[in-house]
Parts: C-alpha cells; sequence; structure tokens
C-alpha cells in the first residue's frame, strides 16, 4: 500500500500511516486508564475478537475501549510542545499539530491554533496555555479509536472491512465526549473524533450538539 501500512491486518492492531498522522501524540504521552493508572499509548493494548485489552476512562466517566491504533511519522510539520498551568499542576505535552484539546465543556480547539493565555480542560481543572513552542521530531506519533462497551463485545461477527467502515462512518457507539481522554492530563480527542471533526474545528464547533 502506498500511503498506509495495514499492521497485523485481520485483528486490524495498527494502521501505520506513512503521511503522518497529523493528529496524534508522541510516543511515551500517558493515557489515563480505568484503574487510575497511566499507561504509554504505544502500550495500549486494544481489544479483538480473542483479546483483552486495556480499558481507559472517559471525560464523561465512562469505560471506553481501544479497538485500534494508528500511527506514524510527523514529517511534515514541526511537533507543538505545550505547557499548561492549574492551581494545583502543571502538565507539559507534545502533540502534531492538528491533534485536538478540549477548551471547556462546549469546545475543542487544534494545538496550532493555541496561543498563551488560552484555557484547556486537564484532571485538576481549567488550565492555562503558558508557553507554546515548535520543534522537529523524528519519532512516531500515535492516536487511539475508541468503542463502546457492546461493540467492543460483538468485534467477534465483525470483519475487518465492517470494522473499517464503522470507524468511517460512525463513533463507534460512543458519545462525542466519550470519545475525549486524558492524555498526560490534558484532556484531548481521540483520533476519530479529530477526523469527523476536523473541519470544524476552527469555528469551535458545539460538540455537545455534533452527532
Amino acid at each position: 500500500m502506498d500511503k498506509t501500512e495495514i499492521i497485523n491486518r485481520s485483528k486490524f492492531i495498527l494502521e501505520r500511516d506513512t503521511r503522518g498522522t497529523m493528529a496524534c501524540v508522541i510516543a511515551g504521552t500517558k493515557v489515563l486508564m480505568k484503574d487510575g493508572s497511566d499507561k504509554s499509548i504505544e502500550d495500549i493494548t486494544i481489544f479483538t475478537s480473542n483479546q483483552e485489552g486495556d480499558v481507559l476512562f472517559s471525560i464523561e466517566g465512562s469505560d471506553v475501549f481501544p479497538v485500534a491504533m494508528i500511527a506514524g511519522p510527523e514529517k511534515e510539520f514541526p511537533i507543538v510542545n505545550l505547557e499548561v498551568k492549574t492551581n494545583r499542576k502543571t502538565y507539559n505535552i507534545k502533540v502534531s499539530k492538528m491533534h485536538s484539546f478540549l477548551r471547556n465543556y462546549y469546545s475543542m480547539i487544534q494545538a496550532y491554533l493555541l496561543d498563551v493565555g488560552d484555557k484547556l480542560v486537564t484532571d485538576t481543572g481549567i488550565g492555562m496555555v503558558t508557553s507554546v513552542s515548535y520543534e522537529e521530531y523524528q519519532g512516531e506519533v500515535w492516536n487511539v479509536f475508541l468503542a463502546s462497551k457492546e461493540l467492543k463485545e460483538n468485534l467477534s461477527s465483525i470483519d475487518q472491512d465492517t470494522l473499517y467502515s464503522f470507524r468511517v462512518n460512525s463513533l463507534l457507539g460512543l458519545r462525542p465526549k466519550e470519545h475525549i481522554i486524558f492524555t498526560n492530563g490534558i484532556a484531548s480527542g481521540s483520533y476519530l473524533l479529530q477526523m469527523q471533526l476536523r473541519e470544524f474545528y476552527r469555528d469551535g464547533i458545539n460538540i455537545n450538539n455534533f452527532s
């Protein structure tokens, strides 16, 4: 395949995007699990028809289930390096330019549109962006496809083509905000949510009205 390379097709474990994924976090970024622990995004185990995976925790307080991962290089654009502070904690995260964050309970914003003074949702409340910088990055960036418990439990009856269709054309059984998870303590969107909303980020789409 010239643009993407599918790894382990039968289980749809990983789609490696050779063009650059543009909406992901760097390797080593910590993702909040259901049990309160953190796990590097590249180490997340996905659910398949014959494999249990890691249960993640959405900002809605619901369990969400990774059913595919995407990874690829970020060659064309520099990585965005952010520092965000609340009264209780300082957060740092490095993401590709199109990666989106929750700036309030209603709207999301892409990393390249952020500036010092902007507000983002964190696991200790609303934080302020205190630093924005850009740097070259030679590694891969990662994101996750999240699904509902019902879809996860029916993976054995879903073939690869159907799962791909669901992934492209639906939210995999979840509400929009269930696709928002904590990465390095900052609320950000799964790959699926980002791709479905990408045309509307600049206008700060109200995700409560998105379906």
